[in-house]
């Protein structure tokens, strides 16, 4: 392999690191507790943090601290599955050897 080639393979693992680094914050994204993923979330008969004011129910914001009546939906329980996936599936196609977690999102 020449010199250039070598150059370009190290650019191309530069990148590919940058990108897996990209992916496996989104999957931590996907799998953080916050009010926009929780069951009762603008429920405001069920929904601790939300209020009515004058006719208008008022709450939370998507991403605000869960309560501690925080429940997870199964929708947001499997978004973020199918991000790690993605994350440890391109890391395993590039050749990283890291280990990533594939545990469920609790």
């Amino acid at each position: 392999m020449s010199e250039i080639d070598n150059i370009i393979d190290g650019f191309q693992r530069l990148s590919d690191a940058g990108y897996l680094r990209d992916l496996v914050f989104y999957a931590n994204d996907a799998a953080r507790k916050r009010c926009g993923s929780c069951y009762f979330w603008m429920m405001s008969k069920q929904c601790p943090s939300e209020k009515n004011v004058g006719g208008m129910s008022r709450g939370p914001s998507m991403d605000a601290f869960p309560c501690s009546k925080f429940k997870i939906t199964e929708t947001s329980i499997s978004i973020a599955a199918k991000k790690r996936a993605e994350a440890n599936d391109f890391a395993k196609r590039k050749g990283f050897g890291l280990p990533f977690p594939e545990g469920r999102v609790s």
